[in-house]
C-alpha cells in the first residue's frame, strides 16, 4: 500500500509543471512523469554508494516542473496571502513576511524531497495510463484523471485540476489521490502547528517536517 502512494507521489511530483496551452495538459502530464523515470531507474545503480548523488538529481528535475513558491504559499495560506501583504502597512513586517515565505519554500521543498525521494525508489514499473481528460466549458481549467496500476487489484486513482494562467499556460492547482488531497493535508499541518507556536510562523519553520500520509 505505501509503495502505491509513493508511486502516486511520483507522477504528482513530476507533473507540477507550467503547461503550454498548445499542449494537452495528459500529454505533458505523461512526458513529465517518463523523465522522473529516468532519474529514478538510474538510481537504482549508485544510490547505496551515493545516495546524496540521488537526491540532487530528484531536485534538479523536481525544481523544473514543480513551483515551489506557489505550492509553499498555498501550504501556509493565510499567512502568505496576497490580501495579508497588501493589509501590512509596516515595510518591515511586509519584508520579514516575504523572508518567511522565501524561507519556508526553501524548507518546505527540501521535506519533499528527502521525504518521498527514498520512497520513489521504490516504483517498480508499475503501469501508469491517462484515464480521462475533461475542459471546463470556458476551455479554462481542466480536470485530468490518472491511474497507478500496482499490486492493489484495482489501481490508484489520481486526480489532477488545472487552470489556464494569464498567459494562457495550464498550471496543475491541485491533486487528489484517492480522495486524499495533499494540499489541504500540508495546509493543515502548517495551521495545526501555527496554534501550536501561537502564531509565530518563524517557530512553525523551524520546526517543520513533512508528515507522511497514512493509505
Amino acid at each position: 500500500m505505501r509503495t502505491l502512494f509513493y508511486a502516486a507521489l511520483l507522477v504528482i511530483m513530476s507533473s507540477f509543471k507550467t503547461v503550454s496551452a498548445n499542449v494537452a495538459p495528459e500529454q505533458v502530464i505523461t512526458t513529465a512523469t517518463d523523465e522522473v523515470m529516468v532519474v529514478i531507474t538510474e538510481a537504482k545503480t549508485y544510490y547505496e554508494k551515493d545516495p546524496d548523488r540521488y537526491f540532487t538529481n530528484i531536485a534538479s528535475v523536481l525544481d523544473k516542473f514543480v513551483d515551489f513558491d506557489d505550492f509553499s504559499k498555498a501550504v501556509m495560506g493565510g499567512f502568505a496571502s496576497d490580501q495579508r501583504l497588501k493589509s501590512m502597512k509596516n515595510e518591515a513586517d511586509k519584508a520579514r513576511t516575504l523572508e518567511q515565505i522565501e524561507r519556508f519554500s526553501a524548507v518546505f521543498k527540501a521535506g519533499l524531497v528527502q521525504t518521498y525521494g527514498k520512497g520513489f525508489l521504490a516504483f517498480g514499473g508499475e503501469k501508469v495510463e491517462i484515464s480521462d481528460s475533461r475542459l471546463s466549458p470556458d476551455g479554462n481549467d481542466a480536470q485530468v484523471l490518472q491511474l497507478v496500476y500496482g499490486i492493489a487489484e484495482k489501481p490508484y486513482e489520481i486526480r489532477y485540476s488545472l487552470r489556464k494562467n494569464t498567459d494562457g499556460d495550464w498550471k496543475l492547482r491541485n491533486v487528489v489521490i484517492e480522495g486524499i488531497n495533499l494540499g489541504k493535508i500540508y495546509r493543515n499541518q502548517f495551521l495545526s502547528a501555527a496554534r501550536k507556536y501561537q502564531g509565530d510562523v518563524d517557530q512553525v519553520i523551524d520546526n517543520w517536517v513533512i508528515e507522511e500520509t497514512a493509505i
